[in-house]
């Protein structure tokens, strides 16, 4: 978590007292106002528990789906259908194909529609 801060810190994100560096939104934060491309990364290398959150956030109907879809969709390769293949998915990591326009590549935006 401390690496995490100072990651945060290096980009003039300063956490207040009670704030978690990994909560998700926090995370989003530094990648809206900090660094985009090293956002985007420190979110690919979440991707499986933001895919297991957002596959539960729709089994519940939460109202909050849409959001966590819509930073999934930010990511390198298509989101899990179903929580067997987001478990896979947070076992073995990406494929080297999952790319598509749009998104995160080697570090920067790519430039197809999102």
């Amino acid at each position: 978590m401390a690496t995490l801060k100072d990651r945060y810190r290096r980009h003039g994100l300063e956490l207040g007292g009670t704030e978690l560096p990994d909560y998700l939104p926090v995370v989003l934060e530094y990648t809206a106002t900090g660094d985009l491309a090293d956002g985007l990364a420190l979110l690919q290398e979440h991707r499986a528990g933001i895919e297991l959150l957002r596959l539960a956030l729709r089994d519940a109907n939460s109202p909050y789906t849409a959001v966590v879809e819509a930073v999934c969709a930010l990511l390198p390769g298509p989101s899990p259908q179903d929580r067997a293949a987001a478990q896979r998915l947070a076992r073995t990591g990406p494929t080297p194909g999952d790319r598509r326009p749009g998104t995160l590549r080697s570090g920067t935006i790519g430039r197809g529609p999102r």
